[in-house]
């Protein structure tokens, strides 16, 4: 079968591997569609603090099961995501089902070898979630995505009828946008520095607009909404910090979302938190129900995903898939890879 192999930063390969064989616990896996993240750009690029080498990435994907064991909650034929997050199933967050809180969880495709790049994976029964009959073959391999952005505005806790600003309309920032907005959000302004990104949010309904390169982030920000009971910092930098925390009211809250790489240093400006006694939340990947809440929202279409998929590529081309979607920011959104 044809696997995507990562031996070291830069260094990757599409090779025939030998087909997987499940062991106690597990299940073979055909996938179907998977798609191309930051975190795996960070695997590849070698700048993800937590990637180990040699192995196989990827862990955004949709699949149907071709062997489980009998007592496996799923069957042979059924259309499941992967849960890709492996706690060590002991701890008190394990024990708690907080499994992104576990001292010692792992990742698949990032720092566990498995990766779903692959036309066949196996995956421990306990991480597959069964998709339902009504999502889209392409759509359902975003559900992983969304269920970071359902995580993130879980982490806001936000009330109904909120101002809510996002910093960073990539796949994530648009999902926790539309996230937001499912969850009552009254007034949503998006920020990105990329002057194609305001159609395609316009497309989406999000018509106010800031393009971040456009003189001071606040000022632009205030044409639309003079202050914000919530912030999503997708980008998490000195300037987008600075300017979040201008913005909130008194008792706001800012969700800081995006993921460290190295030694990833903010200076806080503490007297703007203290005075207003601003709230800041860290949102670190997601717990399983995030998966069903993703789901339920992209079934009711309440979440779209299919806008976010800007190329499809066979696996045999992932380095060509690769290559354009680092070559043309300004196009990309989600590039999917079909086996």
């Amino acid at each position: 079968m044809k696997a995507v192999f990562v031996r070291g930063p830069g260094d990757l390969a599409v090779m025939e591997r030998d087909p997987p064989s499940p062991g106690p616990g597990e299940a073979l896996v055909r996938i179907v569609a998977a798609g191309i993240c930051a975190s795996d750009v960070g695997v590849i690029e070698g700048f993800n603090p937590i990637a180990v080498y040699p192995l196989t990435p990827g862990h955004e994907c949709v699949g149907v099961v071709e062997a489980a064991p009998d007592d496996a909650p799923v069957r042979r034929g059924d259309r499941v995501t992967v849960y890709p997050s492996v706690g060590c199933g002991a701890c008190p967050a394990c024990l708690a089902g907080r499994y992104n809180h576990c001292p010692t969880f792992k990742v698949i495709g990032i720092s566990r070898d498995g990766g779903i790049f692959a036309e066949r994976v196996v995956v421990p029964v306990a991480q597959l979630l069964p998709v339902p009959a009504g999502l889209g073959e392409l759509e359902s391999a975003l559900i992983e995505p969304t269920a970071v952005a359902v995580h993130v505005n879980r982490r806001a806790a936000a009330a109904p009828g909120g101002r809510v600003v996002v910093i960073g309309t990539g796949v994530i920032g648009t999902l926790v946008a539309q996230v937001a907005r499912a969850y009552d959000a009254a007034d949503i302004v998006v920020v990105d520095r990329l002057e194609s990104r305001r159609a395609f949010l316009a497309g989406l309904g999000f018509d106010r607009f800031v393009r971040a390169n456009d003189g001071p982030l606040g000022q632009g920000i205030r044409r639309h909404l003079e202050a914000a009971d919530v912030v999503f910092d997708c980008v998490c930098a000195n300037a987008t910090l600075d300017a979040a925390l201008d913005l909130l009211t008194p008792g706001g809250k800012l969700v800081m979302v995006a993921s460290p790489h190295g030694e990833h240093r903010l200076e806080l400006p503490f007297a703007k938190v203290y005075r207003r006694e601003l709230s800041l939340i860290a949102s670190r990947n997601y717990v399983p129900d995030d998966f069903r809440e993703a789901m339920r929202l992209m079934a009711e279409g309440r979440v779209e995903v299919g806008p976010l998929i800007t190329g499809v590529w066979p696996l045999a081309e992932f380095a060509a898939a690769y290559a354009d979607l680092k070559a043309y920011p300004d196009r990309h959104l989600k590039v999917l890879l079909r086996p």
